[in-house]
């Protein structure tokens, strides 16, 4: 009986349930209306101008390492223009490693092995050209990084088309 009472004396709406769960604990509080005090002003300035300051320095040393015009690595400074070639044969004879191994595993007589063997024993020196040009793009582009900035969008597209 005490039950029945209980609800016949309180109604509450569908949606008022939901308002009373997730009440805000500050009535009337909204950030937009909220005015920066001249403090967190100055902090925040302060702040701005910290990162600004970070930013130019890390931009000054993006710069400083991208607009060097000589080659840092021990194997450009060692063999210089000679280096890619070198590097090309090193490529060359690990190619042909594989193509032997590839020769080696076929000891079942497999059509599709010695198919791949094949071909790429027949294109063995589009390869070497293929690993020529990639060793020489990539020795030009450390030699010189403003010089070589147009050109290689023209090296992606010869290497997407030949790779």
């Amino acid at each position: 009986m005490r039950e029945a009472s209980w609800k016949s004396r309180v109604q509450i709406p569908s949606g008022a349930c939901a308002f009373l769960l997730f009440k805000p604990e500050i009535p009337n509080f909204i950030m937009a209306k909220k005015k920066a005090s001249r403090v967190s002003r100055k902090v925040s300035k302060r702040n701005v101008d910290h990162f600004a300051e970070e930013v130019e320095d890390l931009g000054e040393r993006i710069g400083k390492r991208f607009g060097s015009e000589s080659c840092d690595t021990w194997f450009c400074r060692t063999f210089g223009v000679v280096g890619p070639l070198i590097s090309s044969v090193f490529g060359l004879l690990i190619f042909a490693l594989i193509i032997w191994v590839i020769g080696f595993a076929n000891f079942s007589g497999s059509s599709f092995l010695l198919t791949v063997r094949s071909f790429l024993m027949e294109n063995i020196g589009l390869f070497f050209l293929i690993f020529l040009f990639f060793s020489y793009s990539s020795y030009f582009s450390k030699i010189n990084r403003k010089s070589y900035a147009p050109f290689s969008p023209l090296v992606a597209a010869v290497g997407m088309c030949s790779g």
